[in-house]
């Protein structure tokens, strides 16, 4: 049987680099497979490669990240044969065929060798950009879900003069506050499988993220405004990850990967002059202007620093 396994040219793609089959049972003369509906299409399938191969191909299946240089390198999961949408995100059934006998250790026996593994994947629809490694301008573009919460306030002053204009009180005036509203967009981009040898320094801190909080964005990023973007927290999750366990860390140890939180607040009022975003007050016309901070003087003395600082946030996503 294991004569029969090729690597099937242009039929799959070039994701799988051993040698496998498709499994077809002997009994019925089907494929293995099973599939699901629920918030979206999952696909069982099952393949078969050569014994030896069997990690090589559950490794090119589930994709994996890793640092190189300060770049990073991302093998994509595998692309279901016949429906493009789907991807595989994990191995659901493992099985030897045909004992072979055992190797390592002769007296105990601590391999169990088979002529075929069949392996089981499961194909699903990601909720994230896959792009490939020369696809991108940088990691923002793809491997993040973008989850919103937009927020509503109203911005009110004292001295305004209301009056009714309708009932029995028609023309009355009375004192009141003045205001508009104001909305703030809450952004929570999930960074997904992040190695750890690419985001934390030698420290184990996430320096660039830590560089960036509090800050604001200093060029246009990821379709928001300059200034618009303000970098105010972030969690770390660590994750199980199909990476390769033999791509040790620097220490020596497995690798670490991260599920990176980032939560960052979008704020874009009704613009009066040329800055836009979060150093902007509100004008007495309820426009909105850069302000700065004064030093107590006589004359007052232009510390030339506004509310909050800027940050290059494509460093957010960058190798320490």
């Amino acid at each position: 049987m294991a004569g029969k396994l090729n690597v099937p040219a242009n039929r799959y793609g070039t994701q799988i680099t051993v040698p496998y089959a498709e499994y077809i049972s002997n009994r019925s003369w089907v494929g293995h497979g099973s599939a699901a509906h629920g918030p979206g299409m999952i696909l069982a399938h099952t393949y078969q490669t050569p014994w030896p191969n069997r990690f090589n191909h559950i490794k090119d299946a589930l994709g994996w990240s890793l640092r190189n240089g300060n770049r990073m390198h991302r093998k994509l999961p595998w692309q279901h044969p016949h429906k493009s949408s789907l991807r595989a995100t994990r191995l659901v059934g493992f099985e030897g065929v045909h004992f072979t006998g055992h190797s390592g250790n002769p007296v105990s026996g601590d391999n169990t060798d088979y002529d075929i593994a069949r392996l089981t994947y499961s194909f699903e629809q990601l909720p994230y950009k896959l792009r490939e490694d020369g696809e991108i301008g940088g990691e923002w573009q793809r491997y993040v879900i973008n989850r919103q919460k937009p927020h509503s306030e109203f911005l009110s002053r004292e001295g305004f003069e209301w009056r009714y204009v309708e009932g029995p009180f028609n023309g009355n005036v009375f004192p009141g506050r003045g205001g508009v509203p104001v909305t703030r967009k809450r952004l929570h981009w999930v960074w997904v499988q992040v190695p750890a040898a690419y985001l934390l320094d030698a420290n184990g801190d996430a320096a660039n993220l830590d560089a960036g909080l509090n800050k604001i964005n200093s060029q246009p990023f990821a379709g928001y405004p300059a200034q618009t973007l303000l970098f105010e927290d972030y969690d770390l999750e660590p994750r199980m990850d199909p990476t390769d366990a033999d791509q040790a860390a620097a220490d020596g140890d497995v690798a670490a990967t991260f599920d990176v939180i980032l939560h960052i607040t979008y704020f874009n009022p009704k613009q009066g002059g040329a800055n836009a975003g979060w150093n902007n007050d509100p004008g007495l016309d309820w426009n909105w202007y850069l302000t700065h901070a004064f030093t107590p003087g006589n004359p007052p003395v232009d510390s030339g620093n506004p509310k909050f600082q800027t940050y290059a946030f494509a460093l957010l996503f960058a190798a320490v």
